[in-house]
């Protein structure tokens, strides 16, 4: 399979249409208006809300419509693979979209950090892949609705669109085309981070923010590469950005959706930057691999897969909640697939933890050297005598494997990798006791916590579940 053909998957991103008539408007535009908290609809909820009961975490959760004019950009040059790019500011046309907020109930417990999701829309339909159990430690999470294949679906029957699925509670919303989106993303923020003066009703509920983070995974990460290299340097409006498995690729600024344009994050932007795949996306990231530097910092997963076992049951559970389908998932008739058990986001979850302390003490994440690489005109990760990646960040899946992980996968399941388990006889020989094996998953639970790559509260998960494993058989 081919890298483009790859990552042409991860930067898909949605629908576009013609801009129209519009006039100029300056780059430091703000919502004109938001109101909310929105009540209602036929199905009484926000599309793509908490799954589960948000009040166990002490949390709320508020959806608000922000409606204003956003700009259009165009390069001014061709995008090159440094990233140094330009833009320039085009058309503006009017906008209404949504943000949906989970905040602590208590101001107290707020901790003043935002953490703003670029909402993936792959699917044609907003979903959530950041909004994880270390945020509930008092930070704000917002998913920023800012394209518009996430507020009117795609084209056709199948359209899963907020207006297509609850078109009473989602009336008002509008987005005209997808070159608006890295505007309404930079006029989310604005609204979000420190100093902001909301017109109208605060979606933050008054609660002093530090910090203000903005982050995006797989289609969207690539929107937030571009972001990064073209829009950030002229608004300044995000603290700090993290691009999620997003494979080495930025997207452009058109209504159309191109092909994956492959870059690196550009090495003058003052902003720090924290970029992670999985093996995944890594696979094809190779050659756009960047240096650690004091304002960029890169980790690989490894073994870890685009879509892993846990995410797909989790968004099974979305899916049949809300009734709505995910493109990604395999169709009945394809092949079966095991997808990797080994995740990201735990990591993920650990990388906002130092991102977080990054922008309050100046001390970047750990630099972790990413997976090893065999030398050749194709380059391929180098493997262990399981078949694992070895280098990268360093789980306990990898370190006391039971399994053969791998980050791709033949056929449509190729983002959702693959679990090969060990043969009863190999677990045997590998962990003679059960005692043998949780305390061999104990310590390397505690060394990835001592890496920096979990938080304390994923070790703990390893050990209960090492402890209930039947290893050996």
């Amino acid at each position: 399979m081919s890298r483009r053909r790859v990552v042409q998957g991860l930067a898909a991103a949605g629908v576009g249409v013609a801009a129209g008539n519009a006039s100029s408007a300056s780059a430091a535009s703000q919502p004109q208006k938001i109101w909310g908290p929105i009540q209602g609809g036929a199905r009484g909820r926000p599309q793509s809300a908490f799954l589960g009961d948000i009040a166990r975490h002490g949390y709320l959760e508020a959806e608000y419509f922000v409606s204003g004019a956003a700009t259009a950009y165009a390069p001014v040059a061709d995008l090159g693979h440094d990233g140094q790019w330009a833009v320039t500011p085009g058309q503006s046309m009017p906008y209404v979209t949504r943000l949906l907020v989970r905040r602590p109930r208590e101001p107290v417990r707020f901790n003043g950090t935002v953490v703003a999701e670029w909402a993936n829309v792959s699917s044609g339909l907003d979903v959530a892949f950041m909004d994880l159990p270390g945020l509930y430690d008092g930070c704000a999470y917002v998913l920023v609705s800012a394209q518009r294949a996430g507020v009117h679906g795609v084209a056709g029957p199948a359209a899963e669109g907020m207006l297509q699925w609850d078109p009473q509670r989602y009336a008002p919303l509008s987005i005209p085309g997808e070159s608006l989106s890295y505007d309404i993303f930079s006029q989310a923020g604005r609204v979000l981070g420190r100093g902001r003066r909301p017109a109208g009703v605060d979606p933050l509920g008054g609660l002093r923010v530090r910090q203000l983070i903005a982050v995006g995974v797989s289609q969207s990460g690539a929107r937030l590469v571009s972001y990064a290299n073209a829009i950030q340097p002229r608004d300044r409006v995000y603290d700090a950005i993290m691009p999620i498995v997003f494979g080495g690729a930025g997207a452009g600024f058109g209504d159309a959706t191109p092909g994956p344009i492959f870059t690196r994050i550009r090495t003058d932007l003052t902003t720090p930057v924290m970029a992670m795949n999985s093996e995944s996306e890594a696979s094809f990231y190779i050659p756009w691999r960047q240096p650690d530097s004091p304002r960029f910092v890169y980790w690989e997963v490894a073994g870890a897969s685009h879509i892993s076992a846990s995410r797909m049951a989790f968004e099974r559970e979305l899916a049949a909640r809300d009734g709505v389908s995910l493109h990604w998932h395999p169709s009945p008739g394809d092949p079966p697939v095991q997808p990797s058990q080994v995740s990201w986001a735990p990591t993920a979850d650990a990388a906002i933890r130092h991102v977080r302390a990054w922008l309050s003490d100046g001390r970047p994440p750990p630099s972790i050297p990413p997976m090893q690489v065999e030398p050749g005109d194709h380059p391929a990760i180098r493997r262990d005598g399981f078949g694992n990646a070895l280098g990268g960040v360093r789980l306990p899946e990898l370190e006391v494997p039971i399994a053969r992980y791998a980050g791709n996968a033949p056929g449509k399941g190729f983002l959702l990798g693959h679990t090969e388990p060990f043969a009863p006889d190999q677990l045997a020989q590998l962990y003679p006791t059960h005692a043998d094996y949780v305390a061999k998953v104990e310590a390397a639970a505690d060394a990835a916590v001592r890496a920096g790559v979990i938080l304390p509260e994923r070790a703990r998960a390893y050990r209960v579940a090492a402890q209930s494993a039947p290893i050996p058989a």
